[in-house]
Parts: C-alpha cells; structure tokens; sequence
C-alpha cells in the first residue's frame, strides 16, 4: 500500500497526538517539494540543486534548470532558481537567478 506524504503527516500527528499541528520536514523533503512544485510550475525539470538552507522564515533551495538547450552540450544555457519553501513544505516564492552557460565555472552567490 502506498502512502502519500499528506497521509504519512496525518498517522504520524495521531500517533504523536498533535493533531493540527505541522509536521517537520526533512532537507531532503525540502529538496524533492521545491523539485517538484518548481517544474510543475515551468514544465522543466531542474537539473541540479545548487544550495540548500532552513531559517525562520522556511526552507530556501537553490535550483539549476536548463533555459536553453544547444549543441555542443557545454554551450547549454542554465538558469538558477531560488525557491522559498514554507515549513510545511509549500512553495512561496521562487525567483530567477543568475544564468550562465554549462562551460562556465562560475560560483553562485546565494541570497
């Protein structure tokens, strides 16, 4: 039987008898939520996570998506997107960042 995340939080708040209340989420939760929301959102799947961090006002997660694909592959055209992710997991804001080309080994400044 396969559980969603959703009924997971529900078993787990009954058992630990904190109905209502939020259950935490993991980094990986974190990545894997700011994955999929993002590419549901612009219909691209990112390539990469870049950066990944938790303070008060949620989970922040830096992601690489491909904006341009071209021929030679090192030419390809990346974008980095930093997603805002509430504590329960939900997407607030994301904005894009810096782009630069495959080839370029360049360091991202995270905000």
């Amino acid at each position: 039987m396969n559980v969603t995340r959703e009924e997971q939080g529900k078993q787990t708040s009954v058992m630990a008898g904190t109905i209502g209340k939020p259950v935490p989420i993991t980094t990986a939760d974190a990545v894997n939520l700011a994955r999929k929301q993002l590419s549901e959102l612009l219909e691209r799947n990112p390539s990469g996570v870049v950066a990944v961090s938790k303070n008060e006002d949620g989970w922040h997660v830096s992601l690489e998506m491909i904006e341009r694909k071209a021929i030679p592959d090192h030419m390809d055209l990346l974008a980095r997107y930093d997603v805002l992710l509430d504590m329960e997991g939900n997407l607030v804001k994301f904005h894009r960042g810096d782009l630069r080309t495959r080839s370029e080994t360049t360091k991202y400044e995270i905000e």
